[in-house]
C-alpha cells in the first residue's frame, strides 16, 4: 500500500506535464478532412510548388505546407534544410537570399519555390491551410514565427500552424493563443551521441506539452503505437492529424471518426 501513492502521484504529474490545450478551437472542424502532403504533386508537378496548391484546391483537399527564412529573411514555401535533392545544389536555404534562391529550378521543371505570401494569395481562403514551421535555431525560428503571423494578419481563411520544436508553439502560445498550434510527433531516433538522448526522449514523451500545450497532435502514421500519443487521444480527445496515411485508409470509418489525414498520390 505504501507504494500506491508515490505511483499514483507519478502518473497525475505525468498525465499533466503530457496534457494538451483542450481548447474549443476551429481545429476540430479539420477533423475528417484530407490535406495533400506539400500540395498535389508528380513528376511533373513538384511538392511545395504553385501548382501543387492549385491542383489541390482544383481538387478540394486541405494544403499542407513547409515554411523556412531565407538568409534576407524571406519567409518561403520549402521542405529540406537544403537544395541538395530539389536542385542538386549543396546550399542551405538559411544561408542564402531569396534572390540566389530564386536564380534555382526545382525537380528538373520550370518551378521555383515559392514566397509564402505568394501561396495565401493564391489560396485565398478556398481551403484549410495546415502550416509546417521548420525547426532551426531559436532566434531565427522566433524570427519566423513573426514572420508568419504578420503575413497572416489579413488572411481570411482557416489554418493551423504545427511545429516539432515545441518552442515555438510556446511563442504562439504567449503572443498569439487565437491561432491553432499543433505538435508533430515521430519516434525520433536516438543518436550516437549521449547529448542528445534527453531532448529526444523529451520529444517523444511529449513531455514538453506543458510549454506549449498543443491543440492537435500531428503524428507520422506508421509511429502511431507511441504510449504518449495514446494517452493524448484516449484521456484527454486531443485533435489528431495523421502523416502521412497510405490512400487506402483515408476512407476507414474509424479512423475519420477522430482524424485529418495528410497523404500523397
Amino acid at each position: 500500500m505504501r507504494y500506491i501513492l508515490p505511483y499514483a502521484l507519478f502518473v497525475i504529474i505525468y498525465l499533466y506535464l503530457i496534457k494538451p490545450g483542450m481548447r474549443k478551437l476551429p481545429v476540430r472542424s479539420f477533423l475528417g478532412l484530407k490535406f495533400a502532403h506539400r500540395g498535389l504533386h508528380g513528376d511533373v508537378i513538384p511538392e511545395n510548388s504553385l501548382a501543387s496548391f492549385e491542383r489541390a484546391i482544383d481538387e478540394g483537399v486541405g494544403i499542407e505546407m513547409d515554411l523556412q527564412l531565407t538568409y534576407d529573411n524571406e519567409a518561403v514555401v520549402f521542405h529540406d534544410d537544403d537544395l541538395v535533392r530539389s536542385c542538386g545544389v549543396h546550399k542551405r536555404i538559411r544561408n542564402i537570399t531569396l534572390t540566389e534562391l530564386r536564380g534555382h529550378t526545382i525537380f528538373n521543371t520550370n518551378h521555383s519555390v515559392p514566397l509564402f505570401s505568394e501561396v495565401l494569395s493564391l489560396v485565398d481562403g478556398r481551403v484549410p491551410l495546415l502550416i509546417e514551421l521548420k525547426s532551426y535555431g531559436i532566434k531565427k525560428g522566433f524570427r519566423l514565427c513573426r514572420e508568419v503571423v504578420d503575413k497572416l494578419k489579413n488572411y481570411k481563411g482557416s489554418y493551423c500552424i504545427e511545429s516539432f520544436n515545441p518552442l515555438y508553439l510556446l511563442w504562439f502560445r504567449i503572443n498569439h493563443p487565437h491561432i491553432a498550434r499543433g505538435l508533430l510527433l515521430c519516434r525520433f531516433p536516438y543518436k550516437n551521441s549521449k547529448r542528445y538522448i534527453p531532448a529526444i526522449f523529451l520529444l517523444r514523451s511529449m513531455l514538453l506539452n506543458a510549454l506549449s500545450r498543443p491543440d492537435f497532435i500531428a503524428y507520422d502514421y506508421s509511429h502511431r503505437p507511441l504510449l504518449a500519443l495514446k494517452l493524448c487521444r484516449f484521456i484527454f480527445r486531443v485533435p489528431l492529424f495523421a502523416w502521412t496515411v497510405p490512400q487506402s485508409l483515408i476512407e476507414s470509418t474509424k479512423l475519420s471518426k477522430y482524424h485529418s489525414f495528410i497523404y500523397e498520390e
